[in-house]
């Protein structure tokens, strides 16, 4: 930054030179708008460099990917409550790129004079919006018989100092469904509050395995207020005695410390952070600045730039701009000149930025401690202006900024909620997500009917029909002649040649084979995407409206899993045979390759039946389609 062009000893920088008697008293200021200003600051000021900052990113990325690999092999192989820990563990990391991403993005608005420093004002009380933890833990875990629905608590705390927050609503549950809250209604025209929130979930209605879901709770109408003062003089006593300063000290007065003494020597008013805003503490914090010194020369040639910026103070987020306003001292008006003030429009002292230039600002980066810049208007006064900010010319004449935001604020609390059923206990012993393990697991009356409530005691019927009928009950008439074949394959399969034991199926190639074989195109898809395909339209989820032939699909953490409606009636396995019976008065059967064991413990990895109520009690997000062909 400076040289000794002249081999004198003399250093100089750029810019304009003060002498007196051939000693170097006074250069103007570096020249901020040099590029090479930035790299310096960045280099040499911060100690960071470009390779530093990139080894950093390096890193990141490398620890990113021995956590995905880590999630592979561990994460969605394991328990739930492993997966929540890897969930938790992936946040951390999460959260230190982002510590990182937001202290590197500072220190560039630093560098670049984009970053406007300001204070906050300290207080005891918290100010702001939040959502915290309950005094009572929230239980985690829940089987899914133990409740009908999922009970969470929360605390909401918001209080602002200044005036009224206009409304807060609260709301909670997961990405695809709101769940009910109690207190329900939003909170009008209050400036505190501080209530226990209770979220209540249909536990029916969430899959199994690990939830998340949220508390969120929105801020209308927030205000937050700063202000700022300054010391202004007349600019021609300024520069005179900064200029007498430097020769009395043979110093020169362009580095900040030099700059801070000569003023506060001078002038006696303190020169290090006095000329800093200070804003109310809240989550939003408002700065405005207009020169970053304790004393500022002004005339009618010579005004002030007035730089107005926010910053996110809390983890949440501003959603919304409506109002930004700033009390000038009497004697400063907004330039003319439409390019040095886009966007702000003066009223007597109060200069408002244009509320349609709010609702552009994008907001939705900014996290916690960064900025978003508002704008920078040149200010100028004139003769009689001058006369009323400059009582006094040649000493400090306090004058007063006063800005004024109101905004929206979102605060949002989440909860990891583990949903288990008894498939959590059969699946560590080989069984697969049907939850069709050892029948001890079923006790009370589910496993009494499930011989077909009355239908026979356990001897086989004299006679029995396990034909069906209907548009596409060919298709269920020959897939029921996979019955008892084994599981395993997933290639082209007839039912003469599974009966032989020559091929096998999987739940997907079970549902093609019987399509294929019956002369139907084929529907397309493993488990979890049979209903996705071209050939087939979704029909809802209500087994109602179903006919022979209709397909199952759900996702579970695996594959998911894909079977076909038989038909309404009993089923059972009697003599080593299934069996089914057609009944208006049963319930909704259902046919499926499955790797998991019959009711009894016995008959695993095979063709069998299973009625609804098993299948929807552990997969509620199951969906079924049909074939655009039995339609």
């Amino acid at each position: 930054m400076t040289d000794d062009a002249a081999g004198d000893g003399t250093l100089r920088r750029a810019g304009r030179t003060i002498r007196d008697g051939g000693k170097l008293v006074l250069t103007t200021a570096d020249n901020l708008t040099d590029p090479n200003f930035y790299k310096d600051a960045l280099t040499k000021g911060t100690g960071w460099t470009i390779s530093k900052i990139a080894s950093i990113i390096i890193l990141l990325l490398l620890l990113l990917l021995i956590g995905w690999m880590g999630s592979v092999a561990y994460g969605w192989s394991q328990a739930g409550i492993l997966q929540e820990r890897w969930d938790d563990f992936k946040a951390g990391i999460l959260g230190f790129k982002g510590s990182l991403d937001t202290g590197y993005n500072r220190m560039i608005q630093e560098a670049s004079g984009q970053y406007v420093e300001g204070d906050t004002e300290q207080t005891k009380e918290f100010i702001g919006i939040a959502i915290d933890d309950p005094s009572i833990p929230n239980q985690r875990e829940y089987d899914l018989d133990e409740k009908e629905y999922i009970e969470l608590h929360a605390k909401l705390q918001a209080f602002n100092s200044r005036q009224e927050i206009t409304k807060i609503t609260v709301t909670c549950g997961t990405e695809q469904e709101q769940w009910e809250i109690v207190p329900k209604a939003p909170y009008q025209g209050i400036r505190y509050v501080a209530e226990e929130l209770t979220c209540y979930g249909p536990g029916q209605s969430i899959q199994l395995g690990l939830n998340k879901v949220a508390f969120r709770a929105l801020a209308e109408g927030f205000v937050t207020e700063a202000h700022l003062t300054n010391n202004f003089v007349h600019k021609d006593a300024l520069d005179g005695k900064l200029r007498d300063w430097a020769i009395q000290h043979s110093a020169t007065i362009n580095n900040p410390s030099d700059h801070a003494r000569a003023i506060s020597d001078e002038f006696g008013v303190a020169g290090d952070t006095s000329y800093l805003s200070v804003s109310d503490q809240g989550p939003l914090k408002l700065i405005i600045q207009t020169e970053p010194t304790s004393v500022i020369g002004i005339d009618e040639s010579h005004g002030v730039r007035l730089k107005v910026a926010l910053e996110n103070a809390a983890p949440g987020t501003i959603t919304f701009l409506h109002t930004l306003t700033v009390q000038l001292p009497e004697g400063l008006h907004i330039d003319t000149d439409a390019e040095s003030c886009p966007h702000f429009t003066q009223d007597r002292t109060t200069v408002t930025v244009d509320p349609s230039y709010l609702g552009r600002i994008n907001l939705d980066d900014v996290a916690k401690n960064q900025q978003v810049a508002i704008g920078s208007c040149m200010l100028t006064t004139d003769k009689a202006g001058l006369h009323a900010l400059l009582k006094f010319p040649a000493m400090p004449n306090p004058v007063i900024f006063a800005a004024s935001v109101t905004y929206d604020y979102l605060a949002v609390k989440e909860y990891s909620v583990m949903l288990r059923s008894p498939y959590e206990e059969s699946a560590a012993n080989g069984y697969d997500d049907l939850g069709d393990g050892d029948a001890s697991v079923y006790s009370g009356s589910d496993s009494d009917s499930w011989w077909g409530d009355g239908w026979w005691s356990g001897d086989a019927p004299a006679t029995y029909d396990t034909r069906v009928t209907g548009k596409c009950a060919d298709v269920i008439n020959y897939a029921q002649g996979y019955l008892g074949t084994g599981y395993g394959g997933l290639t082209a399969c007839s039912a003469k040649n599974a009966q032989a034991g020559a091929c096998t199926t999987q739940c997907g190639s079970f549902v093609s084979n019987a399509y294929r074989y019956t002369g139907h195109a084929v529907p397309v898809g493993n488990g979890d995407g049979k209903c996705d395909g071209p050939l087939v339209t979704k029909i809802g989820k209500d087994p109602s409206i179903l006919q022979p032939g209709d397909i199952f699909s759900y996702s579970s953490r695996k594959s998911g899993h894909t079977g076909m409606f038989v038909g309404v009636g009993y089923q059972a396995l009697v003599d080593g045979h299934y069996v089914f019976k057609q009944d208006p008065n049963g319930k909704p059967v259902f046919i499926h390759s499955t790797n998991g064991c019959y009711a009894d413990g016995t008959h695993c990895s095979e063709v069998q039946y299973i009625y609804y109520d098993r299948l929807v009690r552990y997969h509620p997000n199951m969906v079924f389609c049909r074939h655009k062909e039995c339609t």
